[in-house]
């Protein structure tokens, strides 16, 4: 499963990928048109 978000308000122009795959979550986040920062997290159990 896959969402984006973004937020556009004011000064503040950022973006969120959130990805689940299984056991892990991955999220990357940041200004647009930056790369952004990618942090992953493995769980226990898929719920």
């Amino acid at each position: 499963m896959q969402r984006r978000l973004s937020l556009t308000e004011g000064s503040s122009d950022k973006f969120w990928y959130i990805d689940v795959a299984g056991t892990a979550v991955t999220v990357r986040y940041g200004r647009r048109g930056s790369a952004g920062t990618t942090k992953t997290k493995e769980y226990d159990t898929a719920e």
